[in-house]
C-alpha cells in the first residue's frame, strides 16, 4: 500500500505557510486531546461528585471513544468525496456544541451524552489531522511533521493539566477547566476558516469502491492490527486509572499528580522534539521496533514492580509517558505512510474508528478489572500484563506490514 501520489501532484506551499499550516493541525490536535485527557486527572474529583465507581468511570471514558469510533466509520463512506475543509469546519462547529452541553451538565446521564456528541466528532477532527498531513506535505519529511503535530498531545498535559487541576482545587470544579477550553476551540476554528486550504474531494462519489472492499483486504486488516495493539499497549489501559491508582495506593496528593502529567508532559515534548529526525533518518519501523522494545521497561516498573519512593515513581511516570509518546508518533508516521493518497481519508477513519474502539475495550476492561479493597486499588498490576502482551503483539504486526 505505497502512496500513489506523485510529489509533482502535491500542494507545496512557503516555508512560513507550511509551519503555519503544521501549527493549527497541532492546534486540532491539542484540542481533541486536551478534550479527552482533562478527564483523566479529574477523575477522582468526578467519581466523588457524582457518586460512581471504577466501572462507570470506565464507562464515561469509554463512551468518547466508542462514540469517536462509530462516527469516524460513518465517515470513512463520505470523507474522500466531500471537500477536506468543509467536514472540518463542520466537525468543529458540533463538536463545541457538545463541549458546551458538556459543561452545562448536571447529571451523569446529560455528562455521558455529551461526551458522546464531542467524542464522534472529536474523532473526525483527530482523523482529519492525520489526513492533512498526508495530503499537504511530502513523505520524505513525514516523520517530522508527525512529531511536530504530536507535541500538541505533550503541551496538553505540561500546560493543561496542571491548570485544569489548580483550577478545579481552587473553585471545588471539574466545569471550569471545560469551560475554558471553548475559547481555544472558538481560535482554532477561527484560524481553520481563514488559512486552512481548500483541498478538493479526492475520489468523485461515483468512483467509490465498496467498502467491505478495504475491511476485507489483508494489507487493511494488518494495519488495524498494528494500531490496535498499538492502543492497548499502555494508553488506554493504565493512562485512565493512573491518577486513580497513585492517589489511592501510594497515596499522592492533586499537587502531586499535577506534577507527573508536568513532567510525563516534558518528556513526551522533549521526544518529539528529536524523534521525527530518528523516524527520517534511521526508517520508519526501525525506530517504531526499537522504541517498543524499550517502552517495556516503564510499564513493568510502573505496574508489576511499582515503588514506595515518590522520587522514583515520579521518574518512572515519566519515562513512561515519554516512551508511549515514541511510540505513538512513530507508530503513526509509520502507518501514515502506507496509506494510498486516493483513499487516504477512508482508511485513515477507518482504522481510526477501530483503534477507538479498542481503545473503549481496553478502558472498560480495565475498569472490571480493577476494584477497591481495604481502601485501596487492586489488580494494577494484570493492566502491565495487558499492556506488554499488546506491545510483544504489535511488534509482530510491524513485520508483517513490512512484508
Amino acid at each position: 500500500m505505497k502512496d500513489s501520489t506523485k510529489e509533482s501532484e502535491r500542494l507545496y506551499f512557503s516555508k512560513k505557510r507550511s509551519v503555519l499550516l503544521i501549527a493549527i493541525l497541532a492546534s486540532l490536535q491539542f484540542i481533541f486531546a486536551i478534550d479527552y485527557i482533562l478527564i483523566l486527572p479529574l477523575g477522582p474529583k468526578i467519581m466523588s461528585n457524582l457518586h460512581i465507581g471504577t466501572a462507570e468511570y470506565g464507562i464515561l471514558i469509554a463512551v468518547y471513544t466508542i462514540s469517536a469510533a462509530i462516527m469516524g466509520f460513518l465517515s470513512s463512506f463520505f470523507i474522500d468525496t466531500y471537500p477536506r475543509k468543509h467536514i472540518l469546519i463542520f466537525a468543529l462547529v458540533v463538536f463545541m456544541i457538545g463541549n458546551v452541553s458538556f459543561v452545562l451538565s448536571d447529571s451523569f446521564t446529560w455528562i455521558v451524552l455529551s461526551r458522546i456528541l464531542t467524542g464522534a466528532f472529536g474523532g473526525v477532527i483527530s482523523s482529519l489531522v492525520m489526513i492533512y498531513l498526508g495530503d499537504l506535505f511530502p513523505m520524505t519529511k513525514l516523520g517530522r511533521n508527525t512529531s511536530a503535530i504530536m507535541i500538541s498531545n505533550a503541551m496538553a498535559a505540561i500546560l493543561g493539566i496542571p491548570i485544569a487541576l489548580l483550577i478545579a482545587e481552587t473553585y471545588d470544579t471539574w466545569r471550569i477547566p471545560f469551560a475554558g477550553m471553548l475559547l481555544i476551540n472558538l481560535m482554532v476554528l477561527l484560524l481553520c476558516l481563514l488559512f486552512m486550504p481548500s483541498i478538493s474531494a479526492p475520489i468523485k462519489k461515483k468512483e467509490r469502491k465498496k467498502l467491505w472492499h478495504f475491511i476485507n483486504n489483508p494489507k487493511f486488516i494488518w494495519p488495524v492490527l498494528f494500531m490496535s495493539m498499538l492502543t492497548f499497549a499502555g494508553g488506554a489501559t493504565i493512562l485512565p486509572y493512573l491518577s486513580t491508582f497513585v492517589m489511592t495506593n501510594l497515596r499522592f496528593t492533586n499537587t502531586d499528580v499535577s506534577f507527573i502529567f508536568f513532567c510525563g508532559g516534558l518528556a513526551a515534548l522533549l521526544v518529539n522534539l528529536f524523534i521525527g529526525f530518528l523516524i527520517d533518518r534511521y526508517g520508519r519501523q526501525n525506530t517504531f521496533l526499537i522504541i517498543n522494545f524499550i517502552s517495556i521497561v516503564p510499564v513493568i516498573l510502573l505496574t508489576l514492580s511499582p515503588f514506595d519512593n515518590r522520587i522514583i515513581i515520579l521518574l518512572v511516570t515519566t519515562f513512561f509517558f515519554g516512551m508511549s509518546t515514541a511510540r505513538n508518533v512513530s507508530g503513526v508516521a509509520y502507518l501514515n505512510s502506507l496509506m494510498p493518497h486516493e483513499n487516504r481519508g477512508r482508511y485513515v477513519t477507518i482504522n481510526n474508528s477501530i483503534q477507538l474502539m479498542a481503545s473503549s475495550v481496553a478502558t472498560v476492561l480495565s475498569g472490571w478489572l480493577l476494584y477497591t479493597e481495604n481502601h485501596l486499588i487492586v489488580n494494577f498490576d494484570l493492566l502491565g500484563i495487558i499492556a506488554i502482551c499488546a506491545t510483544i503483539t504489535c511488534i509482530f504486526s510491524a513485520f508483517v506490514l513490512e512484508e
